[in-house]
């Protein structure tokens, strides 16, 4: 018995170790078919513990651009979490764009309000609802010229409209609701590039920033603008990111959590075999976008990982292919994987959406029959460790007529003293370095803190002047 007992509880270990790194599904999965409410999880989009989810109709999607007497139907049903399942909240609402193979359907851009794709005799335009009492009310007057869109809040949506119905956007026109109606706010984008599929995508984090995606430029090599809002027009913030080589469709789809990062997708990207794809996450230092941390590679089971992957925040992502989804944190240095692939609920069943809020994973699988959506925990599993955070040299510390800071990533930090005054924010150019000098010499003695917080890092020092 004593022989056995070795390799026994090797055993049992294993099994608490991979049990440690799995995701675990919570509440109950909905399951449905296109006969009855539709197929739930073709598109999934998540404010908070608010859930919108697609119902397809159709077994088959449809590419974007095809006739109308074609396009996929469905709803889109808006659920609650309440801790321990899915309540749903208000009624469904039609959407003949839910299913349509990489285009939106629908986005909720906070807990109460959601906008839906509409085709209309006139075109596709998009849709805004707002929760009111316990139904969802429709506004008076829609979004025209949305092929292409997004929301960066209630009142600011950024549409792409077409030149030609077979072809992605030439154009991008940003408006806001004031009340009443949709007005245009500055000029309509367009930065001569008309034949290079500009507007394929669009993203805004908020209403003063927009990047567009012309993923047709230089033979399908992509390339990525980023704007910001002057107060009276659009204008680049810094030079256009592109893919490596042509046919890497670098910006087959963009995410921004917020205004200063961004994440690319490039599906044609080759780096891991033929058309792995990869996604890569860019930082505005003030000057310049700088890629942080390695490409995100897909692999045996992530190919094509340059599309429908969400960033949930500027550590996370969700990178999604047809057979299985994967979550990336960034650690201080790198992107590294958190928990294993998650596998659709029944072997006969391709991922078609993903997405992630307050450390849960919402998967949306189907197959020609059946739909599946099923929520993960994450809570243990990408939670951010201090043996993580990137490593920030201060000394002398403490200090007396320099400061010097050598940090493993260029990056802008702020100093602020005891009671949270800033005194010190680094400049343009030394968000470009490693290392930095800092005349300390006239501060007044105290304890202060360098808070590096794009990465969620403060250290303490002290100066004895």
């Amino acid at each position: 018995m004593k022989v056995m007992k070795q390799p026994l509880v090797c055993a049992l270990l294993l099994v608490l170790y991979s049990s440690a790194l799995a995701q675990i599904p919570t509440g109950i999965p909905l399951v449905s078919t296109p006969q009855l409410f539709g197929k739930p999880g073709c598109h999934i989009s998540v404010a908070q513990n608010t859930w919108a989810i697609g119902y397809s109709y159709h077994s088959a999607p449809l590419v974007h651009g095809g006739p109308s007497n074609l396009a996929p139907s469905g709803t889109v049903r808006v659920f609650e979490w309440n801790g321990f399942d899915l309540v749903p909240k208000g009624g469904a609402i039609d959407s003949v764009l839910v299913g349509q193979h990489r285009n939106l359907s629908h986005i909720l851009v906070d807990e109460n309000t959601l906008g839906v794709s509409r085709r209309t005799p006139s075109g596709l335009q998009v849709v805004v609802y707002d929760y009111q009492g316990s139904e969802w009310v429709e506004r008076p007057v829609p979004v025209p010229g949305a092929t292409v869109w997004h929301m960066a809040d209630a009142n600011t949506v950024v549409v792409a409209e077409p030149s030609h119905p077979q072809f992605p956007a030439t154009f991008t026109t940003v408006y806001e609701w004031d009340g009443t109606q949709w007005n245009t706010k500055g000029n309509p984008v367009n930065p001569n590039h008309s034949h290079s599929m500009f507007g394929s995508r669009v993203f805004m984090p908020s209403a003063n920033r927009l990047a567009i995606a012309a993923n047709g430029f230089d033979g399908r090599r992509g390339k990525v603008f980023v704007f910001y809002w002057t107060g009276n027009d659009w204008h680049p913030r810094g030079l256009p990111m592109e893919g490596d080589a042509p046919g890497d469709r670098f910006g087959s789809d963009l995410w921004m959590p917020d205004d200063n990062t961004i994440a690319i997708g490039a599906m044609g990207h080759d780096a891991g075999g033929a058309n792995q794809g990869a996604v890569r996450v860019f930082d505005w230092n003030g000057q310049v976008w700088m890629q942080r941390g390695s490409d995100v590679v897909g692999g045996l089971l992530t190919s094509q990982a340059g599309w429908g992957f969400q960033m949930p925040d500027d550590y996370t992502l969700v990178v999604r292919s047809d057979s299985a989804v994967q979550v990336y944190q960034y650690n201080g240095w790198d992107w590294q994987p958190a928990g294993i692939p998650v596998l659709p609920n029944t072997s006969n069943q391709d991922i078609w959406s993903a997405a992630m809020s307050n450390q849960m994973l919402a998967l949306g699988s189907a197959s020609a029959d059946t739909g599946t959506f099923q929520l993960y925990d994450y809570a243990n599993l990408i939670s951010v460790s201090e043996a993580h955070q990137p490593k920030i040299e201060l000394y002398p510390n403490p200090a007396h007529q320099t400061l010097r800071v050598d940090v493993p990533f260029p990056q802008n930090f702020i100093i602020v003293d005891a009671l949270g005054h800033e005194v010190y924010s680094s400049s343009e150019s030394s968000a470009t370095k490693h290392s930095v000098q800092i005349d300390v010499s006239q501060w007044a003695a105290g304890t202060y803190f360098l808070r590096f917080e794009k990465h969620r890092v403060s250290k303490r020092f002290q100066i004895v002047n």
